[in-house]
């Protein structure tokens, strides 16, 4: 079979029934025809030199995503509104791949919209609550307070506002109970009364206190003997009426005198 040099291939028309290929060898155009070489419905023998194959030559589905290669179809090549909710797998949509700002209030369920709405406006609140809400948006106020503590900034607690009631003590609070150290409620152990007890001393049998007269006029003494100081070293002047003995001998003082 006789070989030719091929410089150009000029086109392949389809002329009765036989593949006719128009081939220049260098000056020369020659006419070959071809016969039984490509099918009669092949894209080749249809669009070789032609602009584009047509639809009509690809069968259903006869192209899948593995013919395509990587970035084969730019976004040029989607046809506006061309892939619909049905064109994504499920979750395919991320967080990641929504822009900033995108999503608007259309995109917001109704009953979203209607909450930030009513929130907007403050339905439901009194205008003083608005008021104090907007003061309160730049945290920039506070309530003034009244009554036992007192002011907006720096707060003041009223004298006499923290009463018994107030404090935390343990215990019973009561008239003849005092506050311990320990911050404990305890019981005074307070003196008997001293009504009609005068010229009285105070004394205790160890678990109560109670009043008692001294017992000025006794005469007798179970001790045997009174032991004194036998220098008078301060003055001392005897009550009218009455008597004083010291046993001798006794030292008075200079410049210190007894008076009777």
């Amino acid at each position: 079979m006789a070989q030719i040099k091929v410089s150009a291939l000029t086109a392949l028309t389809n002329t009765d029934g036989n593949e006719e290929l128009l081939i220049n060898d260098g000056g020369t155009s020659k006419k070959v025809t071809i016969t039984n070489v490509l099918p009669d419905d092949s894209i080749l023998t249809k669009h070789i030199n032609a602009s584009a194959v047509g639809t009509t030559e690809i069968a259903d589905n006869a192209i899948t995503s593995a013919k395509l290669g990587v970035d084969v179809i730019v976004a040029e090549d989607i046809a506006n509104n061309a892939i619909t909710v049905a064109e994504l797998a499920n979750n395919a949509v991320t967080t990641v791949k929504i822009l900033d700002d995108n999503v608007t209030a259309d995109k917001l369920a109704n009953s979203i919209n209607s909450a930030i709405a009513a929130n907007t406006a403050k339905t439901g609140i009194s205008s003083g609550q608005t008021s104090a809400i907007t003061a309160n948006t730049a945290k920039v106020t506070n309530a003034t307070h009244t009554g036992d503590v007192t002011g907006a900034t720096a707060l003041t607690i009223a004298a006499g506002a923290v009463d018994i009631a107030m404090l935390s003590a343990t215990g019973t609070a009561g008239s003849g109970n005092f506050l311990r150290g320990d911050n404990s409620w305890s019981a005074v152990d307070g003196l008997p009364s001293q009504s009609s007890n005068n010229g009285k001393f105070l004394t205790t049998n160890g678990s109560a206190a109670s009043w008692a007269v001294l017992d000025t006029d006794a005469n007798e003494t179970t001790k045997g003997l009174y032991e004194h100081a036998h220098t008078i070293a301060s003055n001392y002047s005897i009550s009218s009426g009455n008597n004083a003995m010291s046993a001798s001998p006794i030292t008075i003082n200079s410049n210190i005198s007894v008076t009777v």
